[in-house]
């Protein structure tokens, strides 16, 4: 049997698993839509990042289409009572940022420290998104890099913003065995998820744009499976996760270099509800 050949095997044994895990993940996102307006923050409008997702099991590629892909829910206008002066920020706020507030993003690294950039309308806001943020790391506070700039214009909310692992899994070329230096990035996020409960993810496999199209669409979903029968053996509830692929279509590097490509063959994770406070969801503290 060719390495081809195998690799569709092994894609055709997953499918029903992978179905399985979408409709509990699709009931999951229904309930955190439904639940949208119960997710009010003190300094914003209530407005949440929530995900959806389409079927994975569709054909996707390695070189080409989007088989699943996570949705923002885009927040409602910001509360008028929110004071955007940045009086309050540190030092002050400087001159008023010219072109729109830039968007909020929050990095989680291997080495459990988590970076947050963006821009907010005042500090009350920054410090609320880092305490948040801080709620869901084993560090605590002291592995949050708060690099949150002012801008009037910036969201209130502190929902706004993804918080991804960009590389959380990388892979060899042509296959879907996880490279085990990934393991310990893996751990991290299955030791938040368990810790947390109400924090779901949407798991996106990625490969490099090298080979035949369709079999490089299996296999970015074949790898993002791997990645959730990694993470559900460590404890994370399969109603935690969303598996999705994006084949070739969102490139991390450049692929005509090897660096590139090596780093393009990977897994990332989007998490959900985690710039929220635990105690909002009734999670744990």
């Amino acid at each position: 049997m060719t390495a081809v050949s195998r690799r569709r095997a092994r894609s055709r044994h997953r499918r029903p698993v992978v179905a399985a895990l979408l409709t509990v993940n699709l009931v999951l996102v229904g309930l955190n839509l439904a639940k949208r307006d119960l997710l009010p923050f003190a300094d914003g409008d209530g407005g949440s990042e929530l995900a959806g997702a389409t079927d994975p099991t569709a054909p996707a590629n390695d070189g080409g289409s989007t088989t699943a892909s996570s949705a923002v829910v885009a927040p409602g206008p910001a509360r008028t009572d929110v004071d955007r002066s940045g009086a309050d920020w540190p030092g002050g706020p400087g001159p008023v940022p010219a072109g729109d507030p830039p968007p909020r993003r929050a990095t989680l690294g291997a080495d459990g420290r988590l970076q947050l950039t963006g821009s907010a309308p005042n500090w009350g806001v920054a410090t609320k998104i880092a305490q948040y943020a801080a709620e869901k790391l084993p560090g605590g506070p002291g592995a949050v890099d708060n690099l949150v700039t002012w801008h009037p214009d910036a969201p209130a909310e502190t929902q706004s913003g993804e918080v991804v692992m960009t590389g959380a899994a990388t892979f060899a070329p042509g296959g879907a065995e996880i490279d085990p230096g990934s393991f310990p990035v893996l751990d991290l996020a299955a030791q938040i998820m368990v810790a947390h409960p109400t924090v779901f993810a949407v798991v996106i496999g990625h490969t490099d744009d090298q080979g035949d199209e369709a079999v490089n669409a299996e296999l970015a979903s074949t790898r993002a499976a791997a990645v959730v029968d990694y993470l559900v053996g460590k404890g994370v509830v399969p109603g935690q996760l969303v598996v999705a692929a994006a084949g070739e279509d969102d490139p991390l590097a450049d692929n005509q270099t090897a660096e590139g490509r090596n780093a393009n063959r990977r897994t990332e994770i989007q998490f959900k509800n985690f710039l929220i406070s635990d105690a909002s969801l009734g999670g744990r503290s």
